[in-house]
């Protein structure tokens, strides 16, 4: 069992360090604005790490990032927590958390494969608006034997329409 843990152990710390995530922001969860615009959002995710970094188009490890959602080593951000959001999500592999509206958000989903390991990490971002409901996901996408594509969407609940997003690069 001890040798087991040391191999997740490392192999997480490796997955942190080959995606630019610092270790630090594992383990604190994302903050919330306490007031002012306010948009809801849910994220679903299963065997992911999602972070958020608020008020940025871009992903860093700054004191404002944090998890919103994780199964993993760290802290689980606010998996299984519910809002009151519209749509039923079985589980806890969601969790719905205030976002400021009217700035940028970025999300990065690391996000496990069959095996164990980063299957890939993905980012986003997007500027919700006050009184919205979002809902964000990503999916792992056997494209062949030895591919896999990750996508991650944004929608805004109660539409069809996709949410305006880009990807969100790490900060400089």
């Amino acid at each position: 069992m001890i040798a087991h843990r040391r191999h997740v152990v490392g192999t997480l710390a490796v997955v942190l360090l080959s995606t630019g995530c610092g270790l630090g922001t594992q383990f604190r969860a994302a903050t919330e604005p306490q007031g002012g615009a306010r948009a809801r959002l849910r994220v679903v995710a299963t065997d992911t790490i999602v972070k958020l970094t608020p008020g940025k188009a871009c992903h860093d490890g700054g004191p404002n990032t944090g998890v919103i959602l994780s199964n993993g080593l760290g802290s689980h951000g606010f998996r299984g927590r519910s809002l009151g959001m519209p749509g039923k999500v079985e589980g806890r592999n969601f969790a719905e958390v205030y976002v400021e509206a009217g700035k940028p958000l970025s999300l990065v989903f690391l996000k496990g494969n069959d095996a164990g390991k980063l299957g890939c990490d993905v980012s986003l971002s997007f500027r919700p608006e006050a009184g919205k409901d979002y809902e964000a996901t990503v999916s792992l996408l056997k494209v062949s034997t030895d591919r896999t594509l990750c996508v991650a969407t944004a929608i805004e609940l109660g539409t069809t329409e996709r949410v305006a997003y880009t990807g969100a690069p790490p900060c400089e």
